[in-house]
């Protein structure tokens, strides 16, 4: 007993100063940030152009025809009579070069490409009205850049650092549970949840559209894994002899992520509700599920975040509940990178934090005490140190506009049709309303910690949602 006692402390001293050091790693501030335009300040860019409008004159032969928006840089579209066209860019006051012209407090001006007198009196003129508007603070979202030359790095560097190969890692290890969880399966149902699964597959390799653009900002809010992966080691050594874009990386993860759904979703399933005949059902159902298919293959991060997410309730309820100790050690391990992932890919997946500490207190019964507040504690001290600074260092502006009125408007827009996407037939099916309705009815009658902490996570979602963009 003295020897398990032992091997228990240091085991809980291991972890600890693990975790600490991954947290100081973490939130240490980035010495290789890069400031970037981010979403949802369209107007406020289009205001510097005041008092010219899209459409309207700037001269009489030169129109302001359209204003682009990329990461760190706007670029502005005049049109002439016919088909004359010329552009005007603006990028941080420090970048500057022989094509500078001008300056404001956060821009410098330069043409991309010689323009014509009468063009550049225009782009002059739209120079002038910017050094007028342009007051305050501009730049202001940054965005973690790592650059690596793999020629300086050592085989094992590479396999150390290499996002592309973490992300292999994480691929193998939800095939690696997902074949345990298949072989615990009797024969027949196994049988049935491998051929839903090779539906999956099938439906997403020819049903879902190739390259669906979803996110309007690539760049600014791309995807965490395919922005990492694009700057690894590995990708610049492959991008030296073949033509990679970013957006191809965005894609292909995205059809990976939308690959493994289905198996996800089952793991996380038979887990929380305890029966393989559910977890078959939950797992089919993603597989076919028309949504699911359509976003398979996109730019978003709604269907890495269902992986993410899943495979974080899949660690803690393995770290809770698993036969072996030594297998709970490492999903507990485990679960801090997975779980940080996931609060990284979307503002709104916070909510997950407090949703994987109700898991372990709420979902625990019959666990001992000691393991509950284990795990629950790991999670609330990965967040602590690590998710929450980084997400109010980023996203403190939307929590500047919560009040009580958010609540009493989450509660109403819940009864709306306009307001409420999950009742509208035309955006979600009519018959998945009635399958959570019968599910939420089934589970409380049967399993009613289950049902309260589903009913709660709905209404945790429903409610951050008003107040974070998501």
């Amino acid at each position: 007993m003295p020897r398990r006692s032992r091997l228990v402390r240091l085991s809980l001293c291991f972890w600890t100063l693990a975790l600490l050091s991954v947290a100081w790693l973490w939130s240490s501030p980035a010495a290789a940030g890069t400031l970037v335009i981010e979403a949802g300040r369209e107007q406020e860019i289009l205001g510097l152009f005041q008092p010219y409008r899209l459409a309207g004159d700037v001269t009489p032969e030169w129109k302001l025809w359209n204003v682009s928006i990329r990461a760190r840089e706007v670029h502005v579209e005049l049109k002439g009579e016919g088909a004359e066209e010329c552009e005007l860019a603006l990028r941080h006051q420090e970048e500057s070069d022989s094509t500078t012209f001008d300056h404001s407090e956060n821009f410098s001006f330069y043409f991309p490409k010689d323009p014509s007198p009468s063009c550049r009196t225009a782009g002059l003129k739209l120079a002038e009205a910017v050094k007028q508007n342009d007051h305050g603070v501009f730049w202001r979202h940054e965005v973690e850049v790592v650059q690596i030359d793999p020629r300086w790095l050592t085989a094992w560097q590479v396999v150390a650092y290499d996002p592309l190969l973490r992300f292999a890692g994480f691929v193998a290890l939800l095939v690696g549970m997902l074949t345990r969880e298949l072989l615990r399966l009797p024969s027949r149902w196994r049988a049935g949840m491998l051929g839903l699964l090779g539906l999956g597959v099938a439906l997403r390799l020819t049903l879902t559209p190739a390259d669906a653009a979803f996110d309007a900002w690539p760049f600014s809010r791309e995807p965490t894994i395919a922005g990492l992966i694009w700057r690894g080691p590995l990708m610049g050594m492959v991008s030296e002899h073949t033509h990679i874009f970013l957006t191809d990386i965005i894609y292909k993860t995205g059809l990976v992520f939308g690959l493994l759904g289905p198996a996800v979703v089952f793991m996380h399933a038979w887990r929380m509700l305890g029966s393989h005949r559910a977890a078959v059902f939950a797992g089919g159902l993603i597989a076919i599920w028309p949504s699911h298919l359509r976003f398979s293959h996109a730019d978003g991060t709604f269907i890495s975040s269902i992986v993410f997410s899943g495979m974080s309730f899949a660690l803690a309820h393995d770290a809770l509940r698993h036969p072996s100790r030594n297998w709970r050690w490492c999903a507990l391990g485990l679960l801090v990178p997975v779980s940080l992932q996931t609060f990284q890919m979307r503002p709104l997946n916070q909510i997950f934090a407090v949703l994987l500490v109700g898991a372990a207190m709420i979902l625990g019964e019959g666990i001992p005490r000691a393991r509950r507040f284990l795990v629950a504690g790991v999670v609330s001290l990965a967040t602590v140190a690590i998710a929450v600074p980084r997400f109010l260092q980023a996203h403190s502006g939307d929590l500047s506009h919560a009040s009580p009125e958010l609540a009493v408007s989450a509660f109403q827009s819940f009864f709306s049709y306009h307001y409420n996407t999950l009742i509208r037939a035309e955006i979600t099916p009519p018959i998945a309303v009635v399958l959570a309705v019968v599910g939420t009815v089934t589970l409380w009658r049967t399993q009613r910690r289950v049902a309260i902490f589903l009913l709660g996570w709905f209404a945790l979602f429903f409610v951050t949602h008003s107040i974070i963009n998501p």
